[in-house]
């Protein structure tokens, strides 16, 4: 955990440099390192539900990315409902079923099936 913990540091220290980018760049710099470091907190917080160290580890980053413009940070939000209990995340997961970008509303309907097959 001190490895991911310090991971999680490192990305968060690192931002793009706007002096060297145009601005559609940048943005696109900004959104990949966003999804970095979000992918590092999901990796964080499956090791404390998976441990019994926190049950709702990442619950409400989840719900934060719910209302990203990114729909990489939705997907990643299905996911994290998903791996941490159908039943009590159903909600969150059914709003992201009708999320109005259809790679979030697919990928989250697949979560949903797969899910639900074990």
């Amino acid at each position: 955990m001190p490895q991911v913990e310090a991971r999680i540091r490192e990305i968060a220290a690192q931002s793009p440099n706007p002096a060297r980018l145009t601005a559609e760049e940048l943005l696109k710099d900004q959104a990949l390192h966003e999804i970095v470091l979000a992918m590092q907190w999901v990796v964080h917080d499956k090791i404390l539900r998976f441990t019994g160290q926190d049950s709702r580890a990442g619950i409400d980053r989840a719900r934060a990315w719910t209302k990203s413009p990114n729909p990489e940070l939705r997907t990643l939000a299905a996911d994290v409902f998903a791996d941490a209990g159908l039943d009590t995340y159903r909600a969150d997961i059914q709003l992201l079923v009708s999320d109005p970008d259809p790679y979030v509303s697919e990928h989250t309907k697949f979560v949903l099936q797969t899910r639900s097959r074990r």
